[in-house]
């Protein structure tokens, strides 16, 4: 074994020990998302930290920003065991500062956050400390299913692929279709949060949702207003979601259920009640349908189950070994059944690639490049291809490729912002801004006048920025608040 790993075989260590420590390595680190507990957070100065979870490194770098104005002069972090402290991290005037930390060799190091004012001050902090692990660990599930934000477009920003590893952060920046007035109980801005492998919300499974309320904001936030959303798994597969509102300076955190299920028995039995449920949800679909082998795919889950479900029985009483046991069938089971609800919108989808087929190859075949119509006959036989393999996240891609042909084709045309500017000038009396949509009308008739397309384009989008989602779309999209 040790010349097919190219390793040379340890000696002088007792295998036990090394067992040990794997174990306690594995402990320290089973279940931890790399920021400090919610719960034991004081009042202070709120701070959105970026770090590693989890680091082979022993010298990783920490991202901090203070939230609101006048942040604190200076920042340095102290080491539990009080054997390092980091230099002092000058804090910008936009709140951000950098700094690398020292980790001790496969273990959980836990760092307190100090920050000084001009003056030397203490300034109190939330969350007070943060905690990094180093060493790599063993065994961990990747992320079965998408993860990402409902917009009110009804699209999808995709911020964690299927098959990621965990821990996994990601933050992306959307702004407000609606404005959050401050006090009112009934103005609130919804984040929806979807797991899926399609680009349309509706087709995705909601998750979770973090709201901002009216009666929660210090300040009413403006319609257009700047939010950064960041989505994170820890390597428990806990999903937390925060918000940061820059033109208030104020940070929203919600955390939804499990994931990817831990190896904890009662994590376990939520997990297999949440997927029994989603099986009954799907075979109940899939007979309205007709979709046979759908329903023989979803009776083989069955089976899966109750095998989980007997190891479940026996992690209850102690056996690790079953608990892991049922935390992999489970999540194999979640994989099998992300193909099953595909499959059960697939009648949905193909109507949507027959139509985007044949307005492509209209558009293209009039305003088309001889290279576009050589691409969309590429395009097209992909389509039929995946159709006929009923891949449905490959159609769709394939349609979203024929969609963008077909646009950039129109768009070239002179016609195509005529056209554009007359439909959205038909809606300003639905613009969130109506002066400034009674100005940008002129201005458009303006370069019409004269033949400046180049302006038109530049008036026709600062429309569409002004007038709302539709509603059919924003429900398509779980009433997201965002774009």
């Amino acid at each position: 074994m040790s010349a097919r790993l190219e390793a040379a075989i340890a000696e002088g260590h007792d295998p036990m020990t090394l067992v040990a420590q794997g174990a306690a390595l594995y402990a320290a680190t089973a279940g931890l998302d790399g920021r400090a507990a919610q719960l034991a957070m004081p009042a202070g100065r709120q701070v959105w930290l970026q770090y590693p979870a989890v680091s082979s490194d022993l010298t990783p770098h920490v991202v901090g920003k203070f939230v609101g104005a006048d942040p604190p002069a200076r920042v340095k972090l102290v080491r539990s065991d009080g054997a390092w402290t980091s230099a002092d991290a000058t804090v910008n005037p936009d709140g951000t500062w950098l700094t690398t930390v020292s980790l001790l060799p496969r273990r959980a190091c836990t760092f307190q956050i100090e920050a000084r004012g001009a003056a030397g001050e203490v300034v109190v902090v939330s969350p007070p400390a943060l905690t990094i692990v180093q060493g790599l660990t063993i065994g961990d599930p990747p992320l079965s299913r998408t993860l990402g934000v409902a917009l009110a477009n009804g699209h999808v920003q995709t911020y964690l692929e299927r098959g990621a590893p965990l821990p996994a952060r990601r933050t992306f920046t959307h702004h407000t279709v609606e404005t959050v007035a401050k006090g009112s109980s009934e103005s609130v801005l919804r984040i929806p949060i979807v797991q899926g492998e399609l680009s349309q919300a509706h087709l995705c499974r909601l998750v979770g949702t973090l709201d901002i309320g009216g009666d929660a904001v210090i300040d009413t936030v403006p319609t257009g207003s700047a939010v950064e959303v960041t989505i994170e798994l820890d390597r428990g597969g806990r999903l937390a979601a925060r918000a940061l509102v820059p033109a208030i300076g104020q940070m929203f955190e919600h955390v939804a259920h499990l994931l990817v299920p831990d190896a904890a028995p009662d994590a376990l039995d939520a997990a297999l009640r949440d997927l029994r449920r989603q099986l009954m949800e799907l075979r109940t679909d899939a007979f309205r349908h007709g979709l046979g082998h759908v329903i023989e795919k979803l009776d083989r889950l069955e089976s899966r189950l109750s095998e989980a479900e007997r190891d479940i029985d026996a992690a209850h009483g102690g056996d690790a070994d079953a608990a892991q046991r049922a935390r992999r069938a489970l999540l194999d089971v979640d994989g099998t059944m992300v193909e099953a609800d595909l499959a059960r919108k697939w009648p949905e989808l193909d109507h949507q690639a027959r139509h985007a087929a044949i307005s492509a190859s209209s558009t293209v075949g009039m305003y088309g490049t001889d290279a576009e119509r050589s691409l969309l006959q590429d395009v097209l036989a992909a389509m039929d291809k995946a159709r006929r393999d009923k891949d449905a996240a490959e159609l769709e891609r394939q349609m979203r490729l024929a969609q963008r042909l077909s646009n950039a084709a129109f768009n070239r045309t002179p016609e195509a912002w005529e056209w554009y500017f007359e439909d959205a000038a038909s809606e300003i009396s639905k613009c969130r801004d109506l002066p400034a949509a009674q100005r940008l009308v002129t201005e458009g008739k303006a370069a019409i006048g004269r033949g400046d397309n180049t302006e038109l384009r530049r008036v026709v989008k600062a429309l569409w920025q002004l007038l709302p989602e539709s509603s059919e779309a924003r429900k398509k999209g779980f009433d997201s608040g965002v774009r």
